[in-house]
């Protein structure tokens, strides 16, 4: 079944185990000293999505998957511009990454969790994937905070206010809902 939003039993069934084999990877420090890049991203989704879908591991571009990509009420960035804007985010995160290197321990949880919601909420407006951004933006995050020494949060507890704050997001460009719930929700300490 290659139906983009349509899961059997099984494949959710699937789906739901990879995310938590991935995501228990990244917590015990699997890949915490690879930085975040298109590489790293296609093979978070190549993981989950290997024999659930053929697009497994392969972002959108001119002449792979659609165009555009309808999420909510939301459109993703066009096919053409998903690489460039990926390593516009990529970028960024490497310099950002570079500063919070000299932050203090009080201003690593503030400043980790705010790059690792930031990454997720970019990588999720992209819209790199056909399927599977949502997971594989929130496996981006627990990668982020992971490499900063903060852990990771699972989101998939409060899925309606997660998903208000990241809308939010895309229409205010205000990152602070997102970032309130996910340190809200963070485990106390490092």
């Amino acid at each position: 079944m290659d139906d983009l939003n349509t899961y059997s039993v099984d494949e959710r069934r699937e789906l739901t185990e990879r995310l938590q084999v991935i995501t228990e990877a990244l917590h015990a420090g699997g890949r915490k000293d690879r930085p975040l890049d298109l590489r790293l991203l296609q093979d978070l989704h190549f993981q989950l999505f290997e024999g659930v879908r053929s697009h497994a591991g392969k972002h959108r571009r001119t002449g792979q998957g659609s165009e555009r990509v309808v999420f909510g009420p939301h459109r993703s960035t066009h096919s053409r511009d998903v690489e460039r804007e990926l390593s516009g985010v990529f970028r960024e995160l490497e310099r950002r990454e570079r500063a919070l290197a000299d932050e203090c321990d009080e201003g690593v949880v503030l400043e980790g969790t705010r790059l690792a919601v930031w990454v997720h909420a970019a990588v999720v407006r992209i819209h790199p994937f056909e399927d599977g951004n949502g997971r594989v933006s929130r496996l981006c995050a627990t990668h982020i905070l992971v490499r900063h020494g903060l852990r990771p949060v699972a989101i998939e507890a409060v899925k309606q206010e997660y998903t208000e704050a990241l809308n939010h997001y895309f229409v205010t460009s205000d990152l602070d809902p997102l970032v309130d719930l996910y340190l809200r929700l963070s485990p106390v300490g490092r």
